[in-house]
């Protein structure tokens, strides 16, 4: 894998609105990534979208080369809010994703609420 960006070891407390229509990407740390490596990161805030979906509580928008490459997640947790029009089972971590590895992520489920999201975990469980 070839990897174009790499975003490691950081943390964002964000309060990122859109409330226009128009198409726009919104993550905790990043908008769209392409081909990227995400690891031992965190984000807290509020991320707030509901008009497309395209955002999520780290990224916004992941997409791939046409050999299927894509963006991996490791180690990263999100106790953002986020308020979408997405429907992916990672969105409160990324929005929208043509293809994303995502290993030891969670999100808070007291925050976001996702019915049957496996990367969901209590506010105690994150904690200890």
């Amino acid at each position: 894998m070839s990897v174009l960006t790499e975003i490691a070891r950081c943390f964002s407390v964000a309060r990122l609105i859109n409330t226009s229509s128009a198409s726009s990407y919104l993550g905790g740390l990043a908008g769209s990534v392409y081909e990227s490596q995400i690891h031992d990161c965190y984000v807290a805030g509020q991320i707030y979208n509901p008009e497309t979906p395209n955002c999520g509580g780290l990224v916004g928008h992941t997409s791939e080369q046409e050999d299927g490459t894509g963006t991996v997640l490791t180690n990263c947790y999100s106790t953002a809010s986020v308020i979408t029009k997405s429907t992916e089972d990672l969105r409160a971590l990324v929005g929208a994703s043509s293809h994303i590895t995502a290993t030891n992520c969670y999100y808070d489920r007291q925050i976001v609420v996702i019915p049957h999201a496996t990367a969901a975990l209590n506010t105690a469980e994150m904690t200890t």
